[in-house]
């Protein structure tokens, strides 16, 4: 955390696999087939809420004003797609 360099390049890191899931979750939310979509995308889920919340614990340091707006873009992508039961998500041990 003291190193300026390092937690730059963590948090564009972060903020590059939270655009790549986006890409996932975009390149599917054509498809005519909900719940064909959800259960294909189901598998990231889980990798996606552990990185929302890593980023949302603010350890080591808050992350930028960038990976804030990423991360709150990928929530909205995911109630888009999950509606209210992307919840369940959450709610489970991560």
């Amino acid at each position: 955390q003291n190193d300026d360099d390092q937690v730059d390049y963590v948090d564009r890191l972060r903020e590059a696999c939270l655009n790549s899931y986006t890409g996932i979750l975009q390149g599917f939310k054509a498809s005519p087939d909900v719940a064909a979509t959800r259960n294909t995308v189901e598998i990231f889920v889980k990798p996606i809420i552990q990185l929302i919340l890593r980023v949302a614990s603010m350890e080591p340091v808050a992350p930028s004003e960038s990976l804030m707006a990423t991360t709150a873009g990928i929530i909205g992508d995911l109630v888009g797609l999950y509606e209210g039961d992307i919840v369940r998500f959450f709610a489970a041990d991560n």
